[in-house]
Parts: C-alpha cells; sequence; structure tokens
C-alpha cells in the first residue's frame, strides 16, 4: 500500500504537463508594447532577436522577463530599466505564478525521487 507521501509524488508527475501550457499561455500573452519597446536592438543582439521570435526559443524570452521579475540585478544587466514599471500588473502577476509554480511543483515531484533513488542506491 502506498503511502501519502508516494502518492503526491506519483499523482504530481502526471499534473506536469500543466505548466508547459501555462507557460506557453504566459508567453502568447506578453503585452504587444513591451516586445515592441524592449525587444530591440539596443538590449538584444541580433541573434537573440531572431532566436526569441520563433518557436520554442520564445520560451526563453519568457524566461528572461521572468527573470527580470525576480531578479532586480538582471534589469541593470541588461539595462531594461523601466521594463517592470512599464508591465501590466496581470502579466506581473502571471509571470511570477507561473515561475513560482514551476520551481514548486519541480521541488514537490523531484526531489522525493533523487532521495528515494539514492537512499535505495546507497543503503
Amino acid at each position: 500500500m502506498p503511502t501519502m507521501f508516494e502518492k503526491i509524488v506519483f499523482y504530481g508527475m502526471f499534473v506536469w504537463f500543466v505548466w508547459p501550457i501555462l507557460l506557453l499561455v504566459v508567453t502568447l500573452v506578453t503585452p504587444q508594447g513591451l516586445l515592441d519597446k524592449y525587444l530591440k536592438e539596443p538590449y538584444f543582439n541580433k541573434g537573440e532577436l531572431i532566436a526569441f521570435a520563433a518557436f520554442p526559443t520564445f520560451f526563453m524570452r519568457t524566461a528572461l522577463f521572468c527573470r527580470l521579475y525576480l531578479t532586480p540585478k538582471a534589469v541593470k544587466g541588461r539595462k531594461l530599466y523601466g521594463f517592470v514599471e512599464d508591465s501590466p500588473k496581470w502579466y506581473k502577476v502571471s509571470v511570477v505564478v507561473a515561475t513560482m509554480g514551476l520551481v514548486f511543483h519541480g521541488l514537490l515531484v523531484f526531489t522525493p525521487m533523487f532521495i528515494t533513488y539514492f537512499f535505495d542506491y546507497f543503503v
């Protein structure tokens, strides 16, 4: 009979597909005003602009925007001053929720799997 912990990990693995769908939605609803203002030459080089414009690498653009909201140092590195202030509140919240949910879910599912694997392997 599986324990409650094993059930959480087991069912957690099956809802993993929710996060890529949520990140796709967040990527597709990125405000066009932000893209027009900040996704251009002084902030990004030509290779990045080409990569960030198409599937599947536009997820990297969303990840970069997530990083801008979560680590203020990243704003200074890219010199994207005003990006966070120009973003609509709903977009900030959706990006942070999607990122934190993905990280939390990964920790909830994969950490116990690794611990169980190494415990069984070494003991």
